[in-house]
C-alpha cells in the first residue's frame, strides 16, 4: 500500500522518469544504442551471407547429412 502511494505520487508529480529511475522513452540514448547495435549486426549478417567463400559446415548442407549404420565408423 505504501509502495503504491509512493509510485502514484511519483507519477502524479512527473519525476518518476527524471529522478528515480532511468526511463526508456522516445529518444533516450539506450534506445538509440540498442537500435544501432541491432542495425550493425544485421548489416554484418547480410555481408557475410553475400560472401561466397563463406559457406555453412558440411553437416548443415542437405547432401552432407547421411543417416545410416556406418555413421559410427566415421567417428
Amino acid at each position: 500500500m505504501i509502495l503504491t502511494a509512493v509510485y502514484n505520487w511519483h507519477l502524479h508529480n512527473r519525476i518518476w522518469c527524471y529522478n528515480c529511475s532511468p526511463c526508456i522513452n522516445g529518444s533516450s540514448w539506450f534506445r538509440l544504442l540498442a537500435s544501432l547495435l541491432i542495425f550493425v549486426v544485421g548489416l554484418i549478417f547480410i555481408v557475410l551471407e553475400a560472401i561466397p567463400s563463406i559457406s555453412p559446415p558440411e553437416n548443415m548442407n542437405p547432401e552432407g547429412i547421411s543417416i545410416g549404420i556406418q555413421d559410427e565408423n566415421i567417428v
